[in-house]
């Protein structure tokens, strides 16, 4: 065996912190073939056939075929548990993928359909794996196996997959699930073959992130047969140092230089280890107690923006509920903890959150008997109104009521009657005079109203031209408000997924918002307004603070 295999092996072994060259490592293989909603993917469970070849090289393997949600999330799981004493982790993905901005998703089989909201929930996000792989550097590797055909997304979900943030340390490696399965076969699971060496001679992968000459997927050592002419590692301690360190160097990572120092504590590169952890060191932001007591909550996104929601419930505007503490957040935490006698200065900690969620329920409680007694109130009013208006039953009484209550509790059976009047004023009305306001219908706007009510001011349809101009002019007041709610509405800077939820919410309550994808579109705005009429809220089909905060606590 040469000289240079003995001495990958060991720096492998050595990087990864374990003592011995034939520590268990762990693989997680799942390849999703075919799919409840849409095409298969050809071969993909093809990757599945290199376990044996894992196996034969002292992995523990996780194997999954057409994997659902809960199954994939089951071999995660499992995953996590092994991990843990493992010197190298590999995960192996062919299937479906979808992207959509900076995140990409591996789609489970039971994925119900290619859009956001689905795919955002219900996939594997693959920057959530990679940091999970990035706990091993140097000894973690990506293999993500795809067919871009057969499949149709809806924006703004894109197919394939996207660009990837890879971690320092960790190896991603993107082909055809055929490409893929052959190149572990025949070269990265091979005996001794370094990255480098396995990249090299697998030209059908796109390999991104770390690479070294130093690092094998497979540092078998020894061979039994080999066994007479093994060279003495003690004799070569030297050189096994200087192995270790170059890999280390390659890495340049935190991890990397203390790894260094934990097995060579008296080695020839200490000084220049120490050296680095302390650039390293200065680098490295310095976090007051508070900060540190909030970044070891380890908030999720959801976490951060679930905070932003109740600040909001409670009057604290944080300037935003997308899930980023900036300045108008942390002006907002500050603020509540000092109202409420707690500690923190800006950032979160486990009694600002008991305190926030206990609070927030109260209000919540609140919000919602007030909606309920603003409803009875109106809904009274809206009965008080139809009880004058519809009794008469004139065309005129309809269009008033229709005026003040367009979503009201009678306002189907205010538009049926105005059907039907509208049916008999069409029978005595002149054939030119019809096809004048079959016209003006048509085209909906104010100036081709006016211009009907020119040429027939005391037609049939006059009245209902008169209250056509009156519910399409917006006054200036209704302006300025529509105005300021999209600038609010703006400044939220909601997330996909955060209007995803809100859309969801709508449809939950019994409005139709249209497709749940993210994207709001007139249908969306009508719910909104709908909503926003319903709760006593300024009306502008644009999504305030009041409004999210409102929406969010039912």
């Amino acid at each position: 065996m040469g000289f240079r295999n003995i001495v990958n092996s060991t720096a492998v072994a050595l990087i990864c912190g374990a003592g011995a060259v034939f520590a268990d490592d762990v693989a997680l293989l799942i390849g999703n073939e075919t799919y409840r909603n849409f095409n298969p993917v050809p071969a993909a469970s093809s990757v599945l056939a290199t376990s044996e070849t894992f196996e034969a090289a002292g992995y523990d393997v996780i194997r999954v075929a057409d994997g659902t949600e809960a199954q994939i999330k089951n071999a995660l799981d499992r995953f996590e548990t092994l991990h843990g004493d493992a010197d190298r982790v590999v995960v192996v993905l062919s299937g479906q993928f979808m992207n959509a901005k900076s995140e990409t998703w591996f789609a489970p089989t039971d994925l119900q359909s290619p859009s956001l909201a689905n795919v955002g929930f219900d996939g594997l996000p693959l920057s959530a794996l990679l940091s999970f792989l990035a706990e091993k550097p140097g000894g973690a590797a990506l293999f993500l196996a795809s067919q871009e055909d057969g499949i149709k997304v809806d924006a703004p979900i894109k197919k394939g997959i996207g660009t990837l943030v890879v971690p320092q340390g960790v190896m991603v490696a993107q082909g055809g699930p055929t490409a893929v399965r052959k190149a572990l076969n025949d070269a990265f699971l091979d005996a001794d073959v370094s990255l480098a060496e396995a990249v090299e001679a697998s030209p059908e992968l796109v390999v991104t992130g770390f690479v070294s000459d130093l690092v094998a997927l497979n540092p078998t050592g020894l061979k039994p047969e080999e066994e007479d002419v093994v060279v003495d590692l003690t004799v070569s301690a030297a050189l096994a140092e200087q192995a270790f360190w170059q890999a280390v160097e390659s890495m340049g990572s935190k991890a990397s230089y203390e790894a260094y120092l934990r097995r060579f504590p008296s080695g020839e590169f200490v000084e220049q280890a120490n050296e680095m952890l302390q650039v390293i060191a200065d680098a490295t932001p310095k976090y007051t107690p508070e900060e540190q007591a909030e970044r070891a909550m380890a908030l999720t996104r959801n976490d951060r923006r679930r905070v932003q929601e109740q600040l909001s419930l409670l009057d604290y505007n944080p300037r935003g509920i997308d899930g980023l503490f900036g300045p108008g957040s942390r002006a907002a935490i500050k603020r509540f903890q000092a109202q409420n006698g707690l500690d923190g200065g800006g950032f979160v900690n486990p009694e600002t959150l008991n305190a926030l969620r206990r609070l927030s329920e109260v209000r919540a409680a609140q919000l919602a008997q007030e909606a309920e007694q603003e409803k009875l109130r109106r809904d009274a009013a809206d009965a008080r109104l139809w009880a004058q208006t519809g009794a008469r039953g004139t065309e005129a009484d309809y269009i008033a009521y229709l005026s003040k209550y367009p979503k009201g509790l009678y306002s189907q059976a205010a538009r049926t009657e105005l059907a039907r009047i509208e049916q008999e004023q069409r029978a005595s009305a002149e054939r030119e005079e019809r096809g004048a306001w079959d016209t003006a219908r048509a085209q909906d706007t104010i100036d081709v109203y006016r211009g009907f009510l020119q040429q027939y001011p005391e037609g049939v349809f006059s009245n209902q031209a008169r209250a056509r101009i009156d519910q399409l002019t917006v006054n200036d007041e209704e302006v300025a408000l529509i105005e300021d709610a999209k600038r609010e509405e703006q400044s939220l800077r909601m997330s996909p997924a955060m209007m995803v939820l809100i859309e969801r919410k709508l449809k939950a309550i019994g409005l139709k918002p249209g497709k749940q994808d993210g994207t709001f579109t007139k249908p969306t705005r009508e719910a909104i307004r709908t909503y926003q009429n319903a709760r006593g809220l300024p009306v502008s089909g644009y999504i305030t603070r009041r409004t999210v905060v409102r929406l969010m606590s039912e």
